[in-house]
């Protein structure tokens, strides 16, 4: 239901979903990234610190969430962080050697 949500737009909607989702089983796979993604798209700055716990409980449920990795490296490049901002998106490519956001996030860096 949560990802239709999202697929319409709907991204209020898709949080509460994906919510629910975690609730049921935290270390499914996918959704707190999923939650994360739906989260960082409708974030205020003072929203940041749930995207950022989000997008770390995505990686400890799967450690090889490059798009976890480089979206906490872009948390961090906003927060002037560079060094951290550097190891995620280094991370990320160590996953995913063509990941776009990644190289962009060092190249902003």
């Amino acid at each position: 239901m949560a990802q239709e949500m999202a697929r319409q737009g709907n991204t209020e909607g898709a949080i509460a979903h994906y919510r629910e989702a975690v609730k049921m089983d935290r270390n499914f796979p996918g959704f707190d990234s999923k939650l994360a993604e739906a989260l960082n798209l409708s974030a205020t700055p003072s929203d940041q610190e749930q995207v950022e716990k989000e997008y770390q409980a995505a990686l400890t449920a799967n450690p090889f969430d490059e798009k976890a990795e480089s979206r906490l490296g872009d948390i961090a490049l906003r927060g002037s962080d560079l060094e951290t901002a550097l190891t995620h998106f280094k991370r990320a490519l160590e996953l995913q050697p063509n990941d776009a956001d990644a190289c962009l996030g060092i190249a902003r860096r």
